[in-house]
């Protein structure tokens, strides 16, 4: 599980055994607050979103919204080892979107996919609506450093995920809120 704050440490990832005793703790190194709403865990890795929809703390004191989208901050995608530390994690920067739920990851051989909800964006204005999230794929090769990116549905969706029996292997099939045409 992790935890994400406004204030540092702004990312805190930790491990806990099958009798529910914490065995591992890490913080992260980001360079600022962002809303990291959801991770991706793989047999070995843990998966982390950092997207710049970063809290804002001043325009939240004066009635603003907490979150701001900032695009130039660019969106990287973090790759740890499962019990690593802030400096074992391999950053991939990918073109700015945000990630509210992935539907899994898994390790083949030396790449890790990903599949995520991708929204092109995130707002938290009132009567600004976040545009809606495609099933994407993304593959990190460990060994090059290549990211590649393909959108594999085109339905928009919501709330992607796997049978918990295969969370972090390989899927054959994912599920989805969708709305019904027509």
């Amino acid at each position: 599980f992790f935890g994400y704050s406004p204030v540092a440490p702004y990312l805190r990832y930790h491990e806990v055994d099958a009798s529910g005793q914490l065995v591992h703790s890490a913080d992260i190194d980001l360079p600022a607050g962002v809303m990291m709403h959801d991770f991706a865990i793989t047999e070995r890795y843990a998966v982390f979103f950092d997207a710049p929809a970063v809290f804002d703390l001043d325009a939240m004191m004066t009635g603003e919204p907490a979150l701001s989208w900032r695009p130039d901050n660019g969106t990287r995608i973090g790759i740890m080892p499962r019990r690593g530390t802030s400096s074992d994690i391999r950053w991939f920067e990918i073109d700015p979107c945000y990630v509210f739920h992935p539907l899994n990851a898994y390790v083949d051989d030396n790449v890790v996919v990903c599949d995520v909800g991708r929204h092109a964006w995130v707002s938290m204005e009132p009567e600004v609506y976040t545009p809606p999230a495609f099933l994407h794929r993304w593959t990190f090769d460990l060994a090059s450093g290549a990211v590649s990116e393909e959108r594999i549905d085109e339905r928009t969706h919501a709330f992607s995920r796997v049978d918990d029996r295969v969370v972090g292997r390989p899927h054959r099939y994912g599920w989805v809120v969708s709305h019904r045409d027509g």
